[in-house]
């Protein structure tokens, strides 16, 4: 119950329960070698999400700051090498965030109906989780180069996205992939061989070129304006 309102960690520390407990924390820092309770930031400080506004980290893993709400601008620095599953869902006035080139992995549903708009993802980036932007604010995103994967929901209900370059390492666009987009176009790359169902559900695409001995799932451009 102290009213702090910025704090930077020194590294090489670690935490018990509910250090930070009722405090009004909006600028964090956080160095690589932290240790939280339990390895979860709300175990130390449980109400962090109720004030955070800016969050500059260093974890190899970054996670746990699903349903800040108020948190809008994050700074991932060169030691983070993953963006666990969730970990800023929900985060509905994130609108910036800074990817390192030492990022490998995004998790699942990392950043769910966040307000992220624009987004260049490292190409040291290898994995990007199913739902990883769903539902997100998305008008313009850089894919890595080295992906080979589009995976199921990654881009689902992002009304904003209407243009996107897929990398020529893609082979599979998965399952509602795009579903709900607002792509009128769209380039498949010759090595894919597989999209899935609903892959395209009700995109407005006009025009569409398919790469040989390709397959496809069930209603995979279905209400589409091809």
């Amino acid at each position: 119950n102290v009213p702090i309102t910025s704090l930077t960690f020194p590294d090489n520390i670690s935490f018990g329960r509910q250090a930070f407990t009722s405090t009004g924390i909006k600028t964090l820092v956080v160095p690589e070698g932290v240790q939280f309770h339990d390895n979860s930031i709300l175990a130390s400080i449980p109400s962090v999400c109720s004030s955070l506004t800016t969050l500059t980290i260093a974890q190899k893993l970054v996670s746990g700051f699903s349903n800040c709400t108020k948190l809008e601008k994050v700074t991932l620095l060169e030691s983070v090498i993953s963006i666990g599953s969730s970990a800023f869902s929900s985060s509905t006035s994130l609108t910036a965030i800074e990817l390192p080139d030492s990022l490998t992995s995004i998790g699942g549903s990392a950043f769910y109906r966040s307000a992220i708009r624009s987004l260049d993802i490292p190409d040291s980036v290898t994995s990007i989780g199913g739902s990883a932007f769903r539902e997100s604010s998305l008008v313009s995103v850089k894919l890595p180069s080295n992906l080979s994967s589009i995976a199921s929901g990654l881009f689902q209900g992002v009304s904003g996205l209407t243009e996107i370059t897929l990398p020529d390492t893609v082979t599979t666009i998965g399952a509602q992939a795009f579903y709900g987009t607002g792509l009128t176009s769209i380039s498949i790359p010759d090595a894919v061989t597989t999209i899935g169902d609903y892959a395209f559900y009700n995109v407005p695409i006009t025009s569409l070129t398919f790469p040989d001995n390709i397959s496809f799932g069930r209603q995979a451009f279905t209400s589409t304006g091809i």
